[in-house]
């Protein structure tokens, strides 16, 4: 199906951006909480992740991405009388270097879907250690890496098991699971990655360590 005008007409099934993202469904509040839904345009049509233009884009149809750092971005819908646009293929995101220890980005949410507390949140103030490097500038509630965490960057989450949980970057360097390293927390083996301590809660009356974790 073609779209006319700025496609509000699209009914289609493309379900994928333009430089090659994979939409997020309308009904999902994951990676990104969403202003227009199937509860709020209930007559938009927004089936399953497909392309709509419920809001009256100029732009055309759209959709919530899946990529974290994308909030939303339009689709390549063919219009009608005219050839289909072919979609680019999604570049791979630049590497990052030093477990992120310099990474500035705006990723917010970690690798189990749990959106990331601010920085200067009460709840984080209880928890947060006093000896984070004072060069990472920790911002909103952004993922930084201000203790040197060999898994990378990581924040603060509001989750009955745990207090903090790591969020997904592209590292040049291998990931600890492909290549152990000498833990520095002392929460791995450099063996086999045994943990040191209980399996249910950790970190708590460490050595220089405040930042407690209790696993899922």
């Amino acid at each position: 199906q073609c779209a006319e005008g700025n496609g509000q007409n699209y009914m289609g099934d493309i379900s994928v951006t333009r430089s090659g993202r994979e939409c997020q469904y309308w009904s999902s509040h994951f990676p990104h909480r969403t202003k227009v839904n199937p509860t709020t345009h209930p007559d938009r049509n927004l089936t399953e992740n497909y392309c709509r233009n419920p809001d009256e884009n100029p732009l055309g149809p759209w959709c919530y991405t899946k990529d974290p750092e994308k909030p939303r971005e339009e689709c390549s819908v063919p219009v009608c009388g005219k050839e289909l646009p072919v979609p680019h293929k999604k570049e791979e995101a630049p590497c990052v270097e030093n477990r992120g220890l310099d990474y500035e980005g705006t990723l917010a949410v970690t690798v189990s879907g749990l959106p990331c507390l601010p920085w200067d949140s009460p709840l984080v103030q209880e928890h947060s250690r006093k000896d984070f490097r004072k060069d990472v500038v920790l911002k909103e509630n952004y993922c930084r890496n201000p203790d040197n965490d060999d898994e990378g960057v990581w924040c603060y989450v509001s989750h009955s098991n745990t207090s903090f949980d790591y969020c997904r970057l592209n590292y040049c360097d291998s990931p600890l699971d492909e290549e152990p390293l000498p833990s520095q927390a002392g929460r791995t083996d450099s063996k086999d990655h045994q943990t040191f301590f209980d399996v249910k809660c950790f970190g708590q009356g460490e050595e220089g360590e405040e930042r407690t974790v209790c696993e899922i």
